[in-house]
Formats: structure tokens, C-alpha cells, sequence
């Protein structure tokens, strides 16, 4: 996700800990695509 943030001009903002628990939501069905799409959104900025 990072990589592909960069390759866009855009820039992860979020600590590490903040990615690791929003990943684990994601990855166990607590948090749906658009509430992770809203999470990037909310934490990349353009670099």
C-alpha cells in the first residue's frame, strides 16, 4: 500500500501501530473496504 501511494505522489502519514491494528481489522472482516479507503484517505497526504 505504501509503494503504490508513492508511485501516486501520496504519502502514508499513519503510525505504525495505527496500520498494523487498521491491516488486522481488515484482514479478520471488522473493517470493509470503504471504511479502509476512508482510513487511507484520511491518512496519506500528498508528498
Amino acid at each position: 500500500m505504501e509503494l503504490f501511494l508513492a508511485l501516486n505522489g501520496q504519502e502514508l502519514i499513519a503510525g505504525d501501530p495505527s496500520c498494523i491494528i487498521t491491516i488486522l481489522k481488515l484482514a479478520e472482516g471488522s473493517l470493509s473496504e470503504a471504511e479502509f479507503a476512508d482510513w487511507i484517505r484520511a491518512n496519506a497526504n500528498s508528498s
